[in-house]
C-alpha cells in the first residue's frame, strides 16, 4: 500500500481512483493529496463544464471520508473565485447536496 501512496503522489490525478481504498491506511496524505490537486484543478477551470468536474472531485474527496474538509473547500473556493459567478453556484448546488 505505501507503493501506491507514492505513485499517487507522484501522479495526483490518480487519488480520484485510488483514495477511497487509500483513507483507510493513510487518511492525512490522501486528505492531503486530493486538497492539493482539487485546488489546482479549481484554478485551471476556465467554464461550467470544468466546474462541474471540480464539483466531482470535491464529491469523492467528501465519499472518501472528509465531508466536513469537503465543506471547508468549497467555502474556500467560493471566496477565492468569488469573479466566477458559474463556479461560485456550482459550488452551492454542491455544498447544498452535502449539508443534508
Amino acid at each position: 500500500m505505501i507503493k501506491l501512496l507514492d505513485v499517487v503522489k507522484q501522479w495526483p490525478s490518480l487519488v480520484l481512483y485510488y483514495g477511497k481504498q487509500m483513507v483507510i491506511n493513510f487518511p492525512e496524505e490522501t486528505h492531503k493529496i486530493f486538497e492539493e490537486y482539487i485546488l489546482k484543478e479549481a484554478h485551471a477551470a476556465t467554464d461550467r463544464r470544468k466546474y462541474k468536474q471540480v464539483c466531482r472531485m470535491i464529491k469523492d474527496f467528501a465519499q472518501a471520508g472528509a465531508k466536513e474538509k469537503a465543506i471547508n473547500l468549497i467555502d474556500r473556493l467560493s471566496e477565492m473565485y468569488v469573479r466566477r459567478p458559474a463556479m461560485v453556484e456550482e459550488l452551492g448546488g454542491l455544498k447544498r447536496k452535502l449539508g443534508t
